[in-house]
């Protein structure tokens, strides 16, 4: 029986990267650092700094024309300040824009999301409970986990997320524009602001809704907001478990 001294969940939201399926982001700084023929860790604050690193604006809805320009800029001035640091000729190397995207894109990981996952969302969605993705994500991104027509059948292995979840809510959506925070990157109404956005999209209270998510900081400031919040680190068991510790059932 569901505990009759607190609110009743209704609504589960799920983080997408390391929760829902994996992703590995230095298959992308492995790219760059063979292109670019210098170590990875150059590039690691021109995309990850606060609160001005390139991933903020283009995971909140800039477009990738305007993305990779950025980069583009950026890279070339780091190859500028090398080149007065050792006195030695770099030579900028020529890419694509869709090489550059695509070694994006190959962060995901290439196999089928986890059935234990799908299948703990699908048997929710059963039960009456709300089903929601909740990601930092670009537009690019998520058509590609939609296997959209630019990318073709070979990415439907996405689609029974898409087909299970009331919405797959992104950073990026028109309606959202803004991203999960940590707490030392903002004020506390920078950090709530994309929890107030979403509870007002799934019509849940947080006391009404648990959030799973791998990012600890993540979960903290849900909970700081009176929500219910699990630290996704690996065991499914484990979210599956304190989900039930929470009143949900799905059996």
């Amino acid at each position: 029986m569901k505990n009759a001294l607190k609110p009743e969940i209704t609504t589960i939201l799920f983080d997408f990267g390391k929760t829902i399926h994996n992703f590995d982001i230095d298959v992308f700084f492995n790219w760059l650092s063979r292109e670019f023929g210098i170590s990875r860790h150059y590039f690691w604050d021109m995309f990850v700094r606060s609160p001005d690193g390139l991933l903020y604006p283009y995971e909140c809805g800039q477009s990738p024309e305007e993305f990779v320009a950025g980069f583009r800029k950026e890279s070339f001035d780091l190859f500028l300040e090398l080149k007065a640091k050792t006195g030695k000729f770099v030579k900028y190397p020529y890419f694509t824009d869709k090489e550059f995207f695509d070694a994006l894109d190959n962060v995901f990981d290439s196999i089928p999301p986890k059935r234990d996952r799908l299948e703990l969302m699908r048997e929710l969605k059963r039960g009456g409970y709300g089903v929601y993705v909740l990601s930092n994500i670009n537009k690019r991104h998520v058509a590609y986990l939609k296997g959209g027509p630019e990318y073709g059948h070979q990415y439907s292995r996405f689609r029974e997320v898409f087909e299970i979840v009331d919405r797959f809510i992104a950073s990026c959506d028109d309606d959202i524009q803004c991203l999960k925070m940590r707490p030392s990157e903002g004020d506390k109404e920078q950090y709530e602001k994309i929890f107030r956005k979403v509870l007002a999209i799934t019509g849940s209270t947080p006391e009404q809704t648990v959030f799973i998510d791998d990012i600890l900081d993540y979960v903290n400031v849900f909970r700081g907001m009176g929500g219910n919040a699990i630290h996704c680190t690996g065991s499914w068991t484990r979210v599956e478990a304190e989900l039930y510790g929470f009143g949900v059932r799905w059996e």
